[in-house]
C-alpha cells in the first residue's frame, strides 16, 4: 500500500496463538523502519535504547529507524511496520510510548484485518484507515511533548527541594534521558539540572535573608545533596558565596541604601 511517500509494509496481530505465555525475549535488534505497536494485554516489557517500559493495555509504542529494541513477553498487541522516503516524519519529536490510546484500537484492528485481504477494495480501505491512524497519532504527538514537559516542570516546581531523579522524569515522559534533556532545554533554555538549581538558589537567597539558620541547614532545606555542592552552585550563579551574600545583605539593611 502506497500513498505519497509512506508505505505500509506489514500488519501483525501478536496473540496467545503465536506468542509465548512465559517470559521470553524476541531478541535484541536495530529498528529498520517505523513501527507502531499498541498493547492489548499482558505484563511483559519493551526495552528501547536501554529504557525499560512495561507493556500494559492501551500503551502505544512508537519506534523509529535506528532504535535498539527488545520485546519481552508475555503481551499481545497489534503491530504495524511502515516506511517513509521523506524527511517529514523525521521532523517529529517522537515519544517512545504514549498511554491511554485505546481509541486507536479499532483502527489498528481494521488495518490488520483488511491487510489480510488482497482485493482492490480491501487495499483501498487499508490505505484509508492506515492514513487515518497515522494522522491521529501524529496529531496527538504534536501536543504530547509540550504536555509531558509541562507536567515535568509542574512536578519540579512542587518538589525541587526534594531529591529529583531526572531519569525518572524522562521515563515518565516516555523519552530516553538524552532526548528528554534535549527537549527540556529546547523548551526552557536550560537543562533540567540547571532549572532545578535555579529554583533552589532562589529559595536559598530568600532563606538566607529571612532567618539565621546555618548554611548547612539551608543547603539541606533547598534540596542540595552536600554543602560543598551548594557553595559551588551558589557562587557560580551569584558570583559570591552564601556566607558573603548573607553578610552583604545584612550590611545593606544595617547601613541603609545609599542616596
Amino acid at each position: 500500500m502506497k500513498n505519497t511517500d509512506i508505505t505500509l509494509l506489514s500488519a501483525m496481530w501478536l496473540n496467545k496463538n503465536n506468542t509465548s505465555s512465559n517470559r521470553k525475549s524476541y531478541g535484541r535488534r536495530i529498528v529498520e523502519h517505523y513501527e507502531l505497536e499498541i498493547i492489548l494485554d499482558g505484563s511483559g516489557e519493551m526495552i528501547c535504547n536501554n529504557l525499560t517500559v512495561k507493556t500494559i493495555p492501551n500503551r502505544l509504542f512508537i519506534r523509529t529507524p535506528g532504535m535498539v529494541v527488545e520485546g519481552i513477553t508475555p503481551y499481545h498487541s497489534y503491530y504495524i511496520i511502515f516506511s517513509s522516503v521523506s524527511n517529514e516524519l523525521a521532523n517529529f519529536d517522537f515519544p517512545y510510548y504514549m498511554d491511554n490510546m485505546n481509541y486507536l484500537m479499532e483502527l489498528f484492528k481494521t488495518v490488520y484485518m483488511e491487510n489480510l485481504n488482497v482485493s482492490f477494495l480491501s487495499r483501498l480501505k487499508t490505505e484509508s484507515v492506515f492514513q487515518e491512524l497515522l494522522y491521529q497519532i501524529l496529531n496527538c504527538i504534536s501536543g504530547h511533548a509540550a504536555d509531558n514537559l509541562l507536567r515535568s516542570i509542574h512536578y519540579i516546581n512542587r518538589n525541587y527541594c526534594r531529591r529529583i531523579d531526572i531519569p525518572f522524569l524522562a521515563e515518565s515522559a516516555g523519552y530516553s534521558l538524552n532526548y528528554y534533556i534535549t527537549l527540556f532545554k529546547k523548551a526552557q533554555g536550560v537543562t533540567p539540572i540547571q532549572y532545578i538549581n535555579s529554583l533552589r538558589i532562589t529559595r536559598a537567597c530568600k532563606l538566607l535573608a529571612e532567618n539565621d539558620n546555618t548554611i548547612e541547614t539551608i543547603s539541606a532545606e533547598c534540596g542540595f545533596v552536600s554543602v560543598s555542592y551548594f557553595y559551588r552552585i551558589f557562587k557560580k550563579m551569584k558570583g559570591i558565596t552564601p556566607t558573603q551574600f548573607r553578610k552583604d545583605l545584612r550590611s545593606y539593611y544595617d547601613d541603609g541604601p545609599e542616596g
